[in-house]
């Protein structure tokens, strides 16, 4: 029984190796065909294997994000953006009371409207993984970590982080982390074999949709993920968005929401988010047991009220400055 089980097992991984050579091949020669050949009219094989992959997709990983979930997104903010809202307060000295106002109850303002944050105008709707430019998406993520992360700030930037939420539930197409994830998700009556199947897909798509944008990318390396997006909304109009593992968190998701008017913005109070630190996990690749990475230390320690209301008299003190010099 040992035996027939093993036999069964390796015939099992030998198709999984044969799928993944034949996804491998045929997204690739999609993808060089694409950039490079036919830009608006696929040919029969690459218009055959893209039908194949989105009804994969549409039938397997759609799930429906619940009403009232959360969803943020970040921008990193200009120094001159800043400002304080100043909270005043009265003091009595002897006979007298004066106004003062009190740094540590002040509160730190960003941008000054969901505009300048939320969903770009079309002017400034540029070429990004799933959207070409032009076309105007929503980036959100699905905790503040992740959506911080994604706009890779340096050491003591600022960051603005806008959170919203849905009024009606969303059938998003959501691809798994790991298999662990895959196998969450799949329905269990599902054959071994498509299954195998399933995980090459979702790990090309995972990487295909979260790799980081490189200095020196071009667009043309988004229009296969891009054009797939378009192939998922033309085959089912009720996907409202795709949800794809970040690769800047180790836990997060960041989502892809075709329309703004799916989300609300949250009225709540400004998070203005500086960071401390950026940790960089390195090994050399020509010897993997040497990690490079430093020892722990509390390179930049954590803000305290007395550094965030130091923070705030400057940003109020500059303000001052450029008002006079204007």
């Amino acid at each position: 029984m040992d035996e027939q089980n093993t036999a069964e097992r390796d015939m099992q991984l030998a198709e999984a190796a044969v799928n993944n050579a034949y996804f491998d091949y045929r997204w690739n020669t999609f993808c060089y065909n694409l950039i490079h050949k036919t830009r608006f009219s696929l040919n029969e094989d690459d218009l055959k294997f893209i039908n194949e992959i989105t009804s994969l997709l549409i039938k397997y990983f759609t799930v429906e994000a619940p009403i009232g979930s959360a969803f943020f997104r970040a921008r990193i903010i200009d120094g001159h953006k800043l400002s304080v809202q100043k909270y005043l307060e009265e003091k009595e000295i002897g006979q007298r009371k004066i106004t003062v106002w009190n740094p540590s109850k002040s509160l730190i303002r960003g941008y000054s409207s969901l505009s300048d944050i939320g969903i770009p105008p079309l002017d400034k709707a540029i070429s990004n993984r799933a959207s070409p430019k032009g076309i105007r998406y929503l980036y959100v993520a699905d905790d503040i970590y992740t959506a911080v992360s994604e706009v890779r700030p340096s050491i003591l930037e600022v960051v603005n982080v806008a959170e919203f939420t849905n009024a009606s539930l969303l059938k998003i197409i959501k691809i798994p982390r790991n298999k662990q994830e895959l196998m969450d998700m799949a329905v269990h009556d599902i054959e071994m074999e498509m299954l195998f199947y399933l995980h090459t897909i979702a790990s090309k798509m995972a990487f295909e949709f979260s790799r980081p944008i490189r200095r020196g990318d071009s667009d043309l390396e988004y229009l296969p993920t891009q054009y797939l997006v378009d192939a998922i909304k033309a085959k089912d109009a009720s996907i409202r968005g795709i949800a794809y593992p970040s690769f800047q968190s180790h836990s997060g998701m960041n989502y892809v929401i075709f329309s703004p008017d799916d989300l609300t913005p949250l009225d709540k109070p400004e998070r203005i988010i500086r960071v401390q630190n950026v940790t960089y996990d390195c090994w050399n690749l020509n010897d993997l047991e040497e990690k490079i990475n430093p020892t722990s230390g509390n390179y930049n320690p954590a803000l305290n009220e007395e550094m965030v209301c130091k923070m705030k008299k400057q940003i109020v003190n500059e303000a001052d400055d450029t008002e006079q010099r204007g």
